[in-house]
């Protein structure tokens, strides 16, 4: 209940995804962003660094479609897996956080294009900035990720930004673009899971969020 109240919170922080746009990355997590000069590119070291991590990511999120079809004793024995994984990064994790605290964490949206997200402090329209995301805050790396703010708008309790991205890199590209996808697939499990018609009938798509 915990987890489905913090998912509906994060969605209520935006409007519904045009239609036609594609899926996306949608969640909280710890972010940094600073501004740096127009010309300013993503050196060839945070691009391998990038590629890793979006590997890691990506090995961390089981395909609930196909292994709950198709392997259910191999998928149980992988949750299983990936759960004493997860207590040993969050150990980690705590050791790190006593040397160095992560940013604030802000409702955000991601695809392979831009970067949406929601803070009390925010980049001007225009101005190029360098983001660091932490996706996988036990991993304490982030995400780095170069951009132009094409939008920045103003509401109640602080700004609406948007960042397009300028020098993603295709490799980046790529394993951000799986990641979005195999996130979404399971979001899509997790939210037949939920529903009445699947209560009624066993969902063999249900996995955790990641």
């Amino acid at each position: 209940m915990a987890e489905e109240k913090l998912v509906a919170e994060i969605e209520s922080q935006f409007p519904p995804q045009p239609l036609g746009q594609g899926v996306f990355y949608q969640s909280q997590h710890p972010l940094i962003w600073r501004c740096v000069k127009p010309e300013a590119k993503v050196s060839a070291l945070v691009c391998r660094d990038n590629e890793r991590l979006l590997k890691l990511l990506n090995s961390s999120i089981p395909s609930p479609l196909e292994l709950l079809e198709e392997q259910p004793l191999l998928y149980s024995e992988l949750q299983r897996l990936e759960l004493k994984v997860d207590l040993l990064l969050e150990q980690i994790g705590l050791l790190l956080a006593q040397q160095a605290p992560l940013p604030a964490a802000v409702p955000l949206r991601l695809t392979a294009q831009e970067l949406q997200w929601w803070a009390q402090e925010a980049p001007r329209s225009g101005e190029t900035v360098q983001v660091e995301v932490y996706l996988k805050e036990e991993l304490r790396r982030p995400l780095v990720l170069l951009g132009r703010v094409k939008a920045r708008e103003a509401e109640t309790h602080g700004y609406r930004v948007w960042v397009l991205f300028t020098d993603l890199g295709e490799g980046v590209r790529e394993g951000l673009e799986r990641f979005i996808f195999r996130w979404h697939r399971r979001h899509i499990a997790q939210t037949r899971k939920g529903s009445p018609s699947a209560r009624r009938e066993p969902d063999t798509d249900s996995t955790t969020e990641f």
